[in-house]
């Protein structure tokens, strides 16, 4: 799916402009990957994120941090 829609993308842009997007697109799906992670990590208690080496204090610096910033 994503494939055809960057095919469809790259008609009708210049190629240049199509990166730009792909890239921005890239950016905002990681994004958005990474706030679930934190999500995720948010559920676990002070004892298991020590056993992985995050505080939770860590976990919402990230959860705060901008798009343009991550």
């Amino acid at each position: 799916m994503q494939t055809q829609s960057l095919k469809t993308l790259e008609i009708l842009l210049p190629v240049k402009e199509a990166n730009r997007w792909q890239k921005a697109w890239t950016k905002i799906v990681r994004w958005l990957n990474t706030q679930e992670t934190f999500r995720e990590l948010r559920k676990l208690d002070d004892h298991l994120l020590q056993d992985i080496g995050i505080t939770r204090s860590k976990i919402e610096e990230e959860m705060t941090r901008p798009l343009w910033k991550s």
